[in-house]
């Protein structure tokens, strides 16, 4: 299923207000096909908040699947 018909270029221009331009260039360039970015600090107060929909380590993750066709 492919969701974008068009280049990631082209939607990073129209919106880069909603995701870094500087990112989406390293996500371009490098054939990322699905990036995970998780930064977090303190404590998730679950009796304030309720539980996260998606839970985290404390500190920086990312995580980056790459498209089959990717050599380097």
């Amino acid at each position: 299923m492919q969701v974008m018909n068009f280049h990631c270029y082209q939607f990073l221009d129209q919106h880069s207000h909603l995701f870094p331009h500087s990112l989406g260039e390293v996500v371009s360039r490098h054939n990322v096909q699905e990036l995970h970015i998780s930064l977090t600090s303190g404590l998730w107060r679950h009796e304030v908040w309720g539980y996260p929909a998606i839970n985290a380590p404390p500190g920086a993750e990312v995580w980056a699947w790459f498209k089959e066709d990717t050599k380097e």
